[in-house]
């Protein structure tokens, strides 16, 4: 798994097309059908790439869970007392570091795609894995997207591939920033890291 394609399984891709009847599919597929068809409406749509970014976060943030996804990132850095600011500030920064890896590849869009499995597996009584099936570089990966209920909403808290997580795969890369930080300043490290990747080049802050 490379982290440019744990990076895709996260967000889910950028357009659908479905072997999908609403009628036959469990609900955590049609949330999921639901979710690419608005995001392949706005890639389609008219205007440039920037105009895309709002309405794009904006399904982003109905779509995949930033708690969840945060919490794993940021590991024991989570309980970090000195910098509970810094937390809520990286756990609300996950839109726009996911809109971040997506604005460069917008423009070829069009041959990336996401067919959602009208079938789902229950993992407990508030999580399923959807199959899937992403198209991306001339290359087609199979799938489970893994959509939990949290707070009476559904949201996706990951992607697996081979069994292997997708957001799982990313943790080591923001550890080694939180720790790297922590060296220097022990009290807020993760306030540093969202400094840092705030002001980074390509950044794309959702708004």
């Amino acid at each position: 798994m490379t982290k440019m394609f744990a990076a895709l399984v996260l967000v889910c891709s950028y357009s659908a097309s479905a072997d999908y009847s609403v009628w036959a599919a469990h609900p955590a597929s049609v949330f999921l059908q639901d979710a690419v068809t608005k995001a392949e409406a706005v890639v389609a749509g008219k205007g440039d790439d920037a105009s895309k970014v709002a309405p794009l976060c904006a399904i982003m943030k109905n779509t995949a869970s930033a708690g969840y996804i945060g919490g794993i990132w940021l590991g024991n850095y989570a309980n970090l007392a000195s910098d509970q600011a810094g937390v809520k500030a990286f756990v609300a920064l996950i839109p726009s570091i996911a809109m971040s890896k997506i604005l460069p590849s917008l423009s070829n869009a069009g041959s990336a795609g996401i067919v959602i499995s009208t079938t789902a597996t229950e993992r407990n009584p508030t999580t399923w894995a959807v199959p899937a099936r992403v198209t991306a570089n001339g290359s087609t990966y199979n799938v489970q997207i893994i959509v939990r209920m949290i707070n009476g909403k559904m949201r996706v808290i990951d992607g697996e591939y081979f069994g292997f997580s997708g957001v799982g795969y990313l943790k080591p890369d923001y550890q080694k920033k939180f720790d790297a930080a922590y060296q220097s300043n022990r009290l807020t490290p993760v306030s540093d890291v969202v400094k840092a990747l705030s002001s980074a080049s390509g950044f794309v802050r959702c708004p």
